[in-house]
Parts: C-alpha cells; structure tokens; sequence
C-alpha cells in the first residue's frame, strides 16, 4: 500500500525543466515571428493589390479607348462617287492635332495622335456650290443617300463637316446652323484657304484624337471642335509606332490632266517617293516620325500632309500606368515616376500594355 506521503512527494517532483522551459519559450518566438510576418505581408498585399488592380484597369482603359477609335480609321462613304474608304483620298491617321489647336505641317509626334472617320449612317452629300476659302454659307445637292425628311442631308449643329476632292486635298468645318437650304460654318483648321469646286464630296466625319500631357501624367483626348479633356490620370508613358507599305503610295490618284503630290499631270508617278525597303516581299516596314515630316508634301491649299503618312497600314500602341499613391511607389526601374516607398512588399510596379491595330479601312488600297 502507498504511503500518502510518498503520493505527495511525486507531485511535487512533477514540472519542467529549465531546458523544456527555453524550448518552449523559443518555439512561441518562432511562432509570434512568422505571425507577425504573416500580417506584414497580408497589410502589404491589402494596399498593393488594389493599386495594382486599379493601375492594370486605368492602362487597359487607356489602351482600349485609342485602340478602338483606331480600327475604325479611314471609314468613309457609304454611296456616291467617292464610295469607300477615305484612305483612297486622305491620311485618316495623323501623328500630330487637327482642329482649332492645329499642329503644324510638318509636326510629327510619337505621343499624339488624330483619326478620322465617317460614322455609319452620317450625313454624306456633294457640294451644290464652291465652298471654302473664307464661304460661311454651306449648300448641297440632294443625292440618293441623303436622309429623308431633313434639312441639309440631316447635318445638324455641332457636326464636323469633311470635305475632299479627288486629288488630295480636304478641310474640316464646324457646322454652326442649318436651315432647309444651307448651312453656317466656321473653319477649323488654319489650312482653311482651299476652295472645293461644286460636286465635290461632303461628309460629317468623327474627329477623335489622343496626347499625352506628360507634366500632368495624363491621356487626354480632344476633338475637331476644341473639347479637349483627361481619359485616364497617372499616365507615366504614352506612344504610338507606324508601320506601312514599301511600296510608295498610288492613291489618291487625281483626274486626267491634273497633277498632284504622287502623279505628274500625265499620269506619270511624280519623283521623291520610292519603295522603302528595296526588293522583296511586300511586308509591312517602320516608318520613322522624320519620314512624315520631309515631303512630298500633298493637300495643295488644304490640310497639307507628308505622302508617307499614306503608307500607314498597321499601329503600334505602348502604354504605361503608375500606381497612383506616391507612397506605392519605389525608387527603381520599375516606376516610372519614382515614389516614397522604400520596401519592395510596399509597391506596386508601373503597369505596361502594348497593342497593334490594323484597321480595315487602312488596307483596301495596298
């Protein structure tokens, strides 16, 4: 039989030892470590990934907006003599602004961008009178395709107006009134002194257009009537390549007799424009900003342009996204514009996308 003292004696020798205590104690640390870590990194994911999901969502934004404006470039007439894409006639895609904050001539920018292009269903006529040159006052004939029950082919107020002839040249007006016979107009381009002969073309035309405003990190779009306005903030990079046919262009070819910036007044190919690449395949070739600022120079009296940019076939679009806290920010390649952060699980990294387009309208006349 046990002794009740011996019984006492055991518990009292139960416990840990100093050893067992200092395991114990270094495994909690262990422990309380990689909690706390554990916690750094959710804190760190909880304000990283949302400012990197919003940079991806603003550079997708950004991208999408110019891409779809660009596939729909060259768009044209849908009836008429001049049916057809307006790439047969004119650059619808120029490296530099159209409108009342014009770019000169020989302006050639990687970081701006204006498309053109005839929306479905626009207003599209033939001039009854000569127009430009300082004319207020716009008249039409009444083609088939005019639409039924309005005034002026259904132009209406605030509408651009493009008009164009065979060799080249065209102007964009504002279309300011309209009655059943006519239409107020103002220019909106310096190169306002062209005349177009009676049954010339006529068409309200889109005019979208896109820079980067690099002090304020902002895409900003503008268009033919002076609205000039942000699309996305935090913009560190913005930049568009064109890629074209070696082969010098052959449209707009003008009628017989009557030379232009490509064709002698014989029908003759006029000097200064040759294939780009030598022989070879017919593959599509970079074109260089300084090979649309050298001529041949077309468009006479009107918006003038360099002939090459009537070898665009394809563009290049990069754009570059910032986190927009300056405290995501760090201080390496990665960004752009360099921020506060000086931890690299408290920074979101600048976000890139780059795209091709190749409009349909742009390819008609290779």
């Amino acid at each position: 039989m046990t002794r009740p003292d011996s019984i006492l004696r055991g518990r009292a020798d139960d416990g840990f030892t100093l050893l067992e205590l200092l395991a114990a104690m270094a495994l909690a640390s262990l422990v309380t470590a990689a909690s706390v870590a554990t916690l750094h990194h959710a804190v760190a994911a909880a304000r990283v990934s949302p400012a990197l999901a919003d940079a991806q969502q603003r550079a997708r934004v950004a991208a999408d907006a110019v891409a779809a404006d660009l596939r729909l470039a060259g768009a044209g007439l849908a009836a008429g003599p001049a049916t057809g894409s307006l790439a047969a006639v004119l650059p619808p895609v120029l490296p530099r602004r159209l409108g009342p904050a014009v770019d000169d001539e020989t302006t050639a920018r990687g970081d701006v961008v204006t498309i053109l292009y005839v929306p479905s269903g626009a207003p599209q006529a033939r001039l009854a009178d000569p127009f430009g040159a300082g004319a207020t006052r716009l008249r039409l004939t009444t083609p088939p395709n005019c639409a039924t029950g309005r005034d002026m082919c259904g132009f209406r107020p605030s509408d651009v107006a493009l008009a164009f002839d065979a060799t080249g040249r065209f102007g964009l007006f504002e279309i300011l009134d309209v009655s059943p016979a006519e239409a107020g107009t103002r220019p909106l381009t310096a190169s306002g002194a062209a005349t177009f002969a009676a049954g010339e073309s006529v068409a309200a035309v889109e005019v979208r257009g896109y820079y980067f405003d690099r002090a304020a990190r902002q895409l900003r779009a503008f268009d033919g009537r002076g609205l000039d306005s942000p699309v996305v903030d935090h913009v560190v990079d913005f930049a568009l390549e064109y890629f074209g046919d070696p082969e010098p262009p052959r449209a707009p070819r003008p009628p017989a007799g009557t030379a232009n910036c490509l064709f002698l007044a014989d029908g003759t190919p006029a000097p200064g424009l040759d294939r780009l690449d030598g022989a070879g395949a017919r593959t599509l070739v970079a074109l260089s900003l300084d090979q649309f600022r050298d001529g041949p120079w077309c468009g006479g009296d009107g918006i003038r342009f360099d002939a090459d940019l009537l070898r665009v076939r394809a563009i290049a679009l990069h754009v570059r996204v910032e986190a927009a806290a300056d405290s995501l920010r760090g201080a390496d390649a990665r960004f752009g514009v360099p921020g506060s952060s000086r931890s690299a699980l408290q920074a979101a990294p600048d976000v890139s996308i780059r795209t091709s387009v190749a409009p349909p309208n742009l390819q008609v006349i290779r």
